[in-house]
């Protein structure tokens, strides 16, 4: 292991060459809500990597990707479990580490069923789906 990001929660550790199977029912978390996340000025745009870095450390269910708007500028689109989590992760970001950050309105995957064909839209193509998909529906999470 080079980084931190390359630990899995629930992952096993052991000395190579050795076969360890995993331990049955552990399933990764899935991101259900994401909203991109952009410096308030960006000038403290590198201040708001490291804080983000340094939360991501104690909450292994974030994904986080960079991002860039024409308005916004440079940010990140977060990934969160539900809406009450991004709102704690927000929370902590200003008062533990200072930074005023712009947090866009939060979205959720949709999936969309067109004749006999299933795709799986993200947040840039929900433009899309009035004009294309007859039908379509919000992603749940099911128990394996």
């Amino acid at each position: 292991m080079r980084s931190v990001k390359e630990a899995i929660i629930g992952g096993t550790i052991c000395p190579s060459g050795i076969e360890v199977e995993p331990l049955p029912g552990f399933v990764k978390s899935k991101p259900m809500v994401f909203a991109g996340v952009y410096p308030f000025d960006q000038s403290e745009h590198p201040a708001l990597k490291s804080s983000i870095e340094k939360l991501l450390l104690n909450d292994s269910s974030v994904e986080c990707v960079t991002e860039s708007s024409a308005a916004l500028g440079h940010g990140y689109r977060l990934g969160f479990l539900g809406v009450l989590h991004m709102e704690v992760f927000t929370q902590r970001l200003e008062q533990e580490y200072g930074t005023d950050v712009v947090l866009t309105a939060p979205s959720v995957p949709i999936k969309g069923i067109e004749m006999s064909f299933c795709i799986l839209l993200d947040f840039k193509m929900q433009a899309l789906c009035n004009a294309l998909f007859y039908i379509s529906q919000n992603i749940w999470v099911q128990k394996p």
